[in-house]
């Protein structure tokens, strides 16, 4: 999901095309999104035209901020969503690490996530 959003930094990426990439309904996800729109990860617009992308750029935004939005939205009651998130984007981009202490994650950013995820 941020390497959609990372990539096309100028362009919205809407929830439906984000749906898609992701094999779920927006619905499944739109907690966490509003989650990451409050914590200023990512930029929303609503109707035609509107969308998400990043708030801020991608070397400025951390693994542990976004998991940490993730979270605080997961313990107001959206906790399907929120797993589905972390299920399908998160743990396969992190599944090689051992474990991931938040020191650590305070030092990777979705841009170095990115990377990762493409092999580059």
């Amino acid at each position: 999901m941020f390497g959609l959003l990372a990539s096309t930094t100028c362009t919205r990426v809407t929830a439906k095309e984000l749906g898609v990439r992701l094999e779920t309904t927006p619905r499944q996800f739109e907690e966490a999104l509003q989650a990451l729109v409050r914590n200023g990860i990512l930029t929303g617009n609503r109707g035609a035209g509107g969308g998400y992308r990043l708030g801020r750029p991608a070397r400025q935004i951390t693994v542990e901020d976004v998991l940490r939005a993730v979270a605080r939205a997961g313990r107001t009651g959206g906790v399907q969503p929120c797993s589905e998130i972390v299920d399908k984007v998160f743990m396969p981009a992190l599944a090689h690490t051992d474990h991931a202490l938040s020191s650590a994650l305070e030092k990777v950013t979705l841009e170095e996530l990115v990377r990762l995820i493409a092999g580059t």
